[in-house]
């Protein structure tokens, strides 16, 4: 029985730094899967017969988007870009929610702008150059009602995306469009200043999360290389190396830590809280003292698992990164969180000692025994995980069952050998104290006198005292004759402390 619970305090104590470990390994891999669908899209042009010129705006769409879906990954954030790769009349080359975005990457920034500010009746002209149907039946044909938007932008509602390197050509090349046509066709003028208001360079999201701008030239080139299928995201400084900076991942460790927080705060004061219920269904109150439990029991289990959870997440996420050096990018997350446990509880565990709480062999006993549980929940753990296809479910129930089991086998395994030690003296190199001292009992029993120095010392300094002398009649006793004996008693060697062996009588 205390087996078991000495397994199941391991787990609850210790499985929110190991499961921060892996959040923070979660949150590279899924900057990593981003970049990767980038990368997906990108070259998926291999071997197709469209024109670079062509293809270069096909490009820009998934390289807004992706790199859109990687910052707001890396911000902590769901990337909700979407490209929905659709033909049809005046449609949104990109949706970021509600949010529509149309892309020109024309030759000149002049062009670029134009096309981002034609109208309804440009659009018929441009399909119809010879009036083969009518204005009204065009829009009918595209499901427009409305008859009064002859000069209105077809993109009306849509951010408009160009070139980043056109960007302050094109906005000047509006501007001068807009005072021209104000002085000769006013009803022109709404379609050039609703592009020029709405003109811009990258997409967004409401929480602030923006693509990377992408120019005419490096548009080209993205179009090129997805036709050979050689596009690399490493060319572009798309990894997490040159991504992931100090701010995320504080950030992101933060909110590990007090994910951990929450977890290591319910279980400490879950214990405290059924106690006070329970004393409050017996008695029908609740003492003063059982509040200040579980404020304590609050502060203990958050602050300590904020603690683990944050160092855990941030470890791991710093070596996953790249930022610690390409050896430890594959390091596991479950030893580094295991790692950073030991530590943690070996620091608190040494202050105890030189606080004079604990000794010295129960700070090893303690430091041998956490090893030994958590090594059984991380294999276990592990192995579970690839059994049970749910991220961090297998790996908890793993862990939870490595626990007891390591539990039991370590005590199962400590008594043993003890019993080895006892039989053969061994010290362990030191870890066991084998105390050779004869218990005071014994030598009391065969006539050797003991003294403590400490109430010696004691007595020396008590002050002496008078009594008077008192006096007494003899008595007539009739002795009494006793034989001599003597008993045989045999010293034994057992575990008399914490790693401590010595004689019992």
């Amino acid at each position: 029985m205390v087996s078991f619970k000495d397994g199941v305090n391991h787990y609850l104590k210790n499985q929110s730094s190991i499961l921060s470990g892996r959040v923070g390994d979660k949150y590279i891999d899924d900057i990593n899967d981003k970049i990767t669908e980038l990368v997906k899209s990108i070259n998926d042009y291999k071997g197709t017969k469209t024109q670079i010129d062509q293809l270069k705006g096909n490009a820009a769409e998934d390289w807004h988007a992706g790199t859109l879906n990687i910052n707001a990954t890396l911000n902590g954030e769901k990337g909700i870009a979407n490209v929905p790769k659709s033909n049809d009349y005046a449609s949104a080359d990109i949706e970021v929610g509600d949010q529509k975005y149309g892309l020109k990457y024309y030759k000149t920034a002049s062009d670029s702008a134009k096309a981002q500010s034609i109208s309804h009746f440009e659009a018929y002209k441009n399909t119809y150059p010879n009036n083969e149907v009518s204005f009204e039946t065009f829009l009918k044909e595209r499901n427009i009602k409305e008859k009064d938007v002859m000069n209105d932008p077809i993109y009306s509602g849509q951010m408009r995306v160009i070139p980043s390197d056109q960007l302050l050509e094109a906005k000047e090349w509006l501007r001068l469009k807009i005072e021209k046509e104000q002085l000769t066709r006013p009803e022109q003028v709404k379609r050039y200043q609703d592009t020029y208001d709405k003109l811009t360079s990258i997409i967004e999201d409401n929480k602030g999360n923006k693509s990377i701008e992408l120019t005419k030239n490096d548009a080209e080139e993205l179009a090129r290389l997805g036709k050979e299928g050689k596009f690399d995201a490493k060319d572009f400084n798309l990894t997490t190396e040159e991504l992931v900076k100090l701010e995320h991942l504080f950030k992101q460790s933060f909110k590990a830590g007090m994910t951990a927080a929450t977890i290591s705060m319910s279980i400490k004061v879950a214990p405290e809280v059924y106690n006070a219920l329970l004393y409050l269904l017996k008695t029908g109150e609740i003492k003063e003292d059982q509040f200040e439990k579980i404020g304590y029991a609050a502060l203990e289990g958050g602050s300590e698992g904020f603690l683990r959870g944050f160092v855990s997440a941030s470890i791991v996420a710093s070596c996953e990164s790249g930022m610690m050096g390409s050896v430890l990018k594959g390091v596991d997350p479950s030893i580094v969180g295991a790692v950073v446990v030991l530590t943690i509880n070996t620091m608190k565990n040494a202050t105890e000692v030189a606080r004079g709480r604990k000794t010295r062999e129960e700070l090893i006993n303690d430091l041998i025994k956490e090893m030994f549980i958590t090594a059984g929940a991380m294999s276990l753990g592990t192995l579970t995980q690839e059994l049970i296809q749910i991220p961090v479910l297998g790996f908890m129930i793993g862990s939870f069952a490595g626990s007891l089991v390591g539990t039991f086998v370590y005590d199962a395994g400590y008594s043993k050998a003890m019993s080895f030690f006892v039989e053969n003296g061994f010290t362990m190199f030191g870890l066991v104290d084998q105390d050779y001292e004869i218990p005071e009992n014994v030598l009391n029993e065969i006539g050797i006198e003991t003294f403590e120095y400490e109430k010696m010392n004691n007595n020396i300094n008590e002050k002496n005292t008078f009594e008077a002398d008192k006096f007494s009649f003899n008595m007539f006793d009739i002795e009494k004759f006793t034989p001599d004996s003597f008993e045989i008693k045999y010293l034994r060697r057992g575990v008399i402390g914490i790693n401590k062996i010595g004689y019992i009588a």
